[in-house]
């Protein structure tokens, strides 16, 4: 959905309403995420842990402006 190639057909639905995705943020806004075909090579950081692949997963919950707020972070787990 989010990939470099072209539409060539079909329809989105989610929840049962038709959604047109356009970029990635339209994606994003529809709860539609990227994932890559190869997850271990490209989708994660091996060397860190889960808890830090999953805050790279969600800057935005874990952020204020290009921070990291430690406050949010330790206060999820």
């Amino acid at each position: 959905i989010f990939g470099a190639d072209p539409i060539d057909g079909g329809t989105i639905k989610v929840k049962g309403k038709k959604v047109v995705i356009k970029s990635p943020a339209d994606a994003i806004k529809n709860k539609i995420a990227f994932l890559t075909e190869d997850r271990k090579g490209q989708g994660l950081v091996l060397a860190e842990s889960i808890r830090t692949n999953l805050i790279l997963a969600n800057m935005k919950g874990f952020s204020t402006g290009a921070f990291l707020d430690d406050k949010r972070i330790e206060k999820t787990g």
